[in-house]
């Protein structure tokens, strides 16, 4: 079977070999990347009226696979959408009751499809992630840029991203003292190892 030109990019180097199985592993490759929840931190900010809301949630698991010759990923990652916090409790309340409905919904999940990953040293890489995102029950499209590091046999990777919560069908919990923007801001800070699979 013919290899894929990124990934004979990605050959280059002992280091690179193993970015290589995170970027491509499949189940016949036998690697897969498994997030470590205990390292990882999911923070958000929301800008308002006269101040800027920020806030967390816990990730509580996540893996994910990929196929060497087509490129196509599969794996989720699920944070538990009743940790989110903002360190306010009437806020935080309002948050789980009105938008988030966290009792109905405890999980948002980002249902992995496909990853991009491109080396810039023998130990990092920048890559984007293409999946879908789960909120209320509903699936919306998303593609996740980041920053990849191999670290004594770990993976870390750091992210920035744009979630557009009104469009997506959250309430608007803005009025007309207080205004709240349309989209949320997060900084997602990744950690996990690459371990074998059975075939």
């Amino acid at each position: 079977m013919k290899t894929p030109p990124h990934a004979r990019r990605l050959c280059h180097g002992g280091l690179l070999a193993a970015l290589l199985l995170l970027a491509a592993p499949s189940a016949r490759a036998g690697e897969r990347f498994v997030l470590d929840p205990a390292a990882t931190t999911v923070r958000f900010t929301l800008a308002a009226t006269l101040h800027t809301v920020e806030g967390s949630l816990v990730a509580s698991q996540g893996a994910i696979a990929f196929d060497r010759a087509s490129g196509e990923a599969s794996g989720r990652i699920v944070l538990d959408a009743r940790s989110a916090t903002t360190e306010l409790a009437a806020r935080d309340e309002n948050m789980h009751s009105q938008v988030l409905l966290s009792e109905r919904h405890p999980e948002i999940v980002f249902f992995v499809t496909g990853l991009d990953v491109e080396p810039t040293s023998e130990s990092a890489g920048s890559l984007r992630l293409r999946g879908e995102v789960e909120l209320l029950g509903r699936r919306h499209p998303l593609e996740i840029p980041g920053e990849v590091v191999l670290e004594d046999g770990r993976v870390r990777v750091q992210s920035e991203f744009t979630i557009p919560y009104v469009a997506w069908g959250l309430r608007d919990v803005g009025n007309f003292l207080l205004r709240v923007a349309p989209e949320v801001q997060v900084v997602l800070e990744a950690h996990g190892v690459l371990e074998p699979t059975s075939d």
